[in-house]
């Protein structure tokens, strides 16, 4: 008896999980201007381990956050400054979708618009010139 409530008790429970799970719907993505207003923020409130969190992996894996903080304590004024500007600027500048796609030596530069993606190269230039 006492195994049969138990076997009820975890089909109730893989029930409400399976049904919660199948309604879950993936968060959209943040407007990139979010990105860097949490950057500014992290900058000018004295949180260099929260401003650290928007670097992207690469420059996490060649930056400790040691390394960082470091950077942070000797060089904050221009940092905010710096942070600062680059909000003014991403405020002005509606976000793209862009790609940079590699063929061998030669790169190729794409923008995603409502129809798909295109090139974001003048007729006859190089690709790879700019």
């Amino acid at each position: 008896m006492k195994r049969r409530g138990w076997m009820r008790a975890w089909a109730i429970i893989w029930l409400l999980c399976s049904s919660s799970c199948a309604t879950a719907t993936r968060s959209p993505e943040p407007d990139p201007v979010q990105a860097v207003t949490g950057w500014y923020e992290a900058l000018r409130d004295g949180k260099p381990h929260i401003a650290y969190r928007y670097l992207d992996a690469k420059a996490r894996a060649t930056t400790d956050l040691k390394v960082f903080t470091a950077l942070y304590a000797k060089h904050k004024p221009f940092l905010v400054a710096e942070a600062r500007r680059l909000l003014a600027w991403a405020r002005r500048h509606p976000a793209a979708q862009t790609a940079t796609v590699a063929l061998g030596k030669q790169r190729l530069r794409l923008v995603k618009t409502p129809e798909g993606w295109r090139l974001l190269m003048p007729v006859g230039a190089r690709a790879g010139s700019q």
